[in-house]
């Protein structure tokens, strides 16, 4: 009996993953098709990010001298982790990866990725590499920073330790507080072009990930892509939550994936638009938006739980 349910765990757990990775090559996919047609482009196709892990398994990685063993573990440690921050976000109310703690685990293995990669470029020996670490930690630890308040509003308000549920519990006002928060924390997490400072290609050579090819970069891609995914469906959750469609059974998860196309359109318009600010604009703008938000959210929660 025991094993016959640690069987269907284990199902369940690869469906959800397949279904993550679907999302963020599609969420990726988009944003860069969605970015061409609005600077009348034709662009990549949507599958394009699949065919970019294809093509890096094939080739042969390159390995700096003056690099260390963590420079080689980097990629596969950020996808682990990403990886299972990804089967966390519940697409449904009845997501079967749920379990009471995942609320406090999800924001921990989501800066354990981010963090994994950071150290890898550190590792990496190239000076322009360490450069744009520096840059992604000190954006990465103001943004973590702020989303530990906003979940911590969201157990305050919902009294549930399980992402899913909590985000059930919640009322719509603080439900769309905590979208746009989640919504805002993407802009900054993916890189789009208004914040891609770390990884600005005219001054520092694609950032933290330069020595990385071959399969190494087809790793650290594919977790960041997966990371991006992440905060896009927890914002997805928040948003079906503030509409009153968290609880529509089958259909959540055809709208959660809705949501997160629409959030790939929105990715695609800023990197259209904006020009890139410079680091401690970036930095500023992270403390700026997402500390009022995430401070709006906790005196939500706090009010409620007086009341």
């Amino acid at each position: 009996m025991i094993e016959q349910s640690l069987f269907w765990s284990v199902i369940a757990a690869l469906a959800w993953l397949a279904y993550a990775v679907a999302a963020a090559l599609l969420l990726a996919g988009l944003r860069r098709k969605l970015r061409a047609r609005l600077q009348g482009r034709v662009g990549p196709p949507i599958w394009q990010p699949v065919l970019d892990l294809v093509k890096l398994m094939y080739k042969k990685p390159t390995v700096p001298e003056s690099s260390s063993p963590a420079f080689l573990a980097a990629p596969a440690v950020a996808l682990a982790s990403s990886a299972l921050a990804a089967v966390l976000v519940p697409a449904a109310p009845d997501h079967q990866l749920s379990f009471t703690g995942d609320l406090v685990l999800l924001p921990v293995l989501l800066f354990a990725g981010e963090a994994a990669l950071v150290f890898g470029g550190f590792f990496s020996g190239n000076p322009y590499a360490w450069i744009s670490a520096s840059r992604s930690l000190n954006i990465a630890l103001s943004r973590e920073a702020f989303l530990v308040l906003a979940l911590i509003s969201l157990y305050i308000r919902s009294e549930k330790l399980a992402l899913a549920q909590a985000i059930g519990g919640i009322p719509p006002p603080h439900a769309l507080l905590l979208f746009a928060f989640f919504t805002i924390f993407l802009l900054f997490s993916s890189f789009t072009t208004l914040f891609s400072a770390p990884l600005a290609e005219t001054e520092i050579l694609e950032g933290y990930l330069l020595e990385y090819s071959g399969p190494l970069l087809a790793l650290a891609e594919l977790s960041h892509w997966l990371m991006s995914y992440t905060v896009a469906g927890i914002a997805s959750a928040a948003a079906l939550s503030a509409l009153g469609l968290w609880k529509l059974g089958v259909l959540a998860p055809l709208l959660h994936l809705s949501v997160i196309v629409l959030l790939a359109f929105l990715l695609a318009c800023i990197d259209a638009i904006f020009a890139r600010l410079r680091i401690w604009g970036t930095v500023k703008l992270v403390v700026i938006t997402l500390g009022i938000l995430s401070f709006t959210c906790l005196v939500v929660g706090v009010v409620r739980w007086w009341l």
